[in-house]
């Protein structure tokens, strides 16, 4: 098993939240149950790790990224071969988790309040075989970054997935009260969103200026505009 310093990013961060505290005697014994091979197969599958763990039923949860957000990243990693490599799950990057949780507002590590810990000897799963459990799925990220992003549900079928359409509702023309707007909801907080954060969110454009995609062009034209604003 890997020292905590030696694991990559996603490994590293996804300890840190399932643990919180990995000076904890929990963590301790979760590390010795690992060396002492305690932890059986772990099931891979969409919002959940789970193994069989010294006897009892372990498992490490949380909700999948949507599946727009994820087709969305896909699109704007395309032509950019630090994101390529880790929306193809061969790399880990801290720059991909950076990047969704500052302009989608979706980390791709889930943070500690996001995780779910369950097991059969404890109800709350802060116990030494969610340690266990969640040591050993670092180390078979660290192997392979493709399942961490299964879990994440972050698939090529993900990125492939369409929004359902509406359904049509039918209305009568003639009723007055049927084209008379309804209260507008109360404004949410604005929340600041970093320079050419749209441009982020819609990905490439598939339009090429002098030999560069437009979202690029234009993403540099709006970091030049926000420095010239600063200094009025």
């Amino acid at each position: 098993m890997s020292p905590i310093s030696e694991q990559r990013p996603w490994s590293r961060l996804l300890v840190a939240a399932v643990l919180r505290n990995e000076s904890s005697a929990a963590a301790v014994r979760g590390r010795a149950l690992v060396d002492e091979d305690a932890v059986g197969p772990v099931d891979v599958a969409a919002g959940a790790f789970s193994a069989t763990v010294a006897g009892c039923a372990a498992a490490i949860t949380a909700q999948t990224v949507p599946a727009s957000v994820w087709k969305a990243i896909t699109s704007f990693a395309r032509g950019n071969e630090r994101l390529q490599d880790a929306v193809d799950g061969v790399e880990q990057s801290v720059h991909l988790d950076h990047l969704m949780t500052e302009d989608w507002d979706e980390p791709l590590v889930p943070r500690a309040h996001q995780v779910g810990r369950n097991c059969a000897c404890d109800g709350s799963g802060v116990c030494e075989h969610v340690a266990a459990l969640v040591y050993a799925v670092a180390d078979l990220i660290d192997e392979e970054p493709a399942l961490f992003l299964r879990w994440r549900g972050c698939t090529p079928e993900a990125a492939r997935l369409e929004e359902p359409l509406a359904s049509a509702v039918e209305i009568d023309a003639s009723d007055e009260d049927a084209w008379r707007a309804g209260p507008l909801p109360e404004p949410r907080p604005l929340r600041p969103l970093p320079v050419a954060a749209v441009l982020k969110r819609l990905g490439r454009s598939k339009l090429e200026l002098r030999g560069e995609d437009l979202a690029v062009v234009l993403e540099r034209a709006y970091v030049a505009f926000a420095e010239s604003g600063e200094n009025i």
